[in-house]
């Protein structure tokens, strides 16, 4: 959305859908939609903002997935999961054990979808690679924490500072 038409046209398009209440934020680029689920699913909500030519945000996470033994395995989670309301995709690889999913969490949890999955017997759970990025970020923004002054003394950060500089070449000084 760039400017108060779209988002007017958006809330205008959806309100007339029967059995929907819609209010779209510009600034916020977001809609909050209330809708009966025995009259439109979500789908078909998704649907008419992408007709309209807009998008709605999906997630896309990769799974590790336990207890699968034979093809029949992963083709029953796949058919389940495509048929969970708010999945875009699913798709389950028996060799390597995993999921890919691409569905709207604020329609479908991820909660809902290993969930699911447990229900039919086997398990499920959000990779390790993810884990791993929000560990490296966690570090990086404590890093930033430490070098603003407010979490230690000035000097110490000029000194941490100094210490990066050492070994620029042409430098004279005696820390090089």
């Amino acid at each position: 959305m760039t400017c108060a038409s779209c988002s007017t046209r958006i809330e205008k398009v959806l309100n007339k859908m029967d059995g929907v209440e819609a209010t779209v934020n510009l600034a916020m680029e977001n809609a909050s939609v209330s809708y009966d689920p025995d009259k439109i699913n979500s789908d078909d909500i998704f649907n008419k903002i992408n007709d309209l030519g807009y998008g709605v945000r999906n997630e896309k996470v990769d799974l590790d997935v336990f207890g699968m033994t034979c093809a029949a395995c992963s083709t029953r989670i796949e058919k389940v999961l495509n048929k969970m309301e708010g999945m875009i995709s699913a798709t389950v690889n028996l060799a390597t054990e995993s999921a890919t999913v691409e569905f709207n969490s604020a329609v479908l949890p991820m909660e809902k979808i290993i969930a699911k999955i447990q229900d039919l017997g086997y398990d499920a759970k959000e990779k390790a690679q993810r884990e791993a990025k929000a560990k490296q970020k966690e570090e990086e923004i404590n890093a930033k924490k430490h070098c603003s002054f407010q979490s230690c003394s000035p000097s110490r950060c000029f000194i941490q500072w100094l210490a990066t500089l050492r070994g620029i070449q042409g430098c004279q000084c005696r820390l090089c």
